[in-house]
């Protein structure tokens, strides 16, 4: 199965995986260059200004390589350092599950500190639950993906 096979709606949202951590990678690469630019203007010296500012572009460079696929056996996240492989014969389900990790402080809550952001919650099955942080979305986006990857897990023989 390709990517071109998945409906329109669950290829959108696989689509969007990434978009988050770019997004806000690239918010605090402006607000780091800002204070490195500020700490260099007050100091006279660069060199608080490059190591902000490098700090901020290899966030922003790690968070480029993030993304997932959908294949017709399984599940694939692409995070920051690591790529998952889900192979849906093997696993007991999906789940929605409000986004714990260092864009919220690890906060895991349904507060104003989490702002609506989801990830996916990976349960295997002979083995523990593994968090997703890659996968940080809007709550209506990770719905379609859990729905369609549990859905997916129905249709698996055995």
């Amino acid at each position: 199965m390709s990517p071109s096979d998945l409906p329109p709606d669950v290829r959108r949202a696989v689509g969007r995986i990434g978009l988050l951590p770019k997004l806000l990678s690239l918010l605090l690469l402006v607000i780091f260059g800002t204070v490195g630019a500020i700490g260099w203007a007050a100091s006279g010296s660069p060199l608080g200004f490059v190591i902000m500012v490098g700090c901020g572009a290899l966030l922003l460079s790690l968070s480029l390589r993030v993304r997932a696929r959908v294949d017709g056996k399984s599940f694939v996240v692409r995070s920051y350092l690591r790529t998952y492989r889900f192979e849906f014969i093997s696993m007991l389900g999906f789940n929605n599950a409000p986004y714990s990790g260092m864009w919220n402080r690890s906060a895991g809550t349904e507060t104003w500190l989490n702002a609506g952001m989801r990830m996916i919650d990976a349960y295997v099955e002979h083995g523990p639950t593994i968090p997703l942080r890659a996968t940080l979305c809007g709550r209506s986006t990770c719905d379609v993906i859990v729905n369609y990857l549990n859905a997916q897990l129905s249709e698996v023989p055995g």
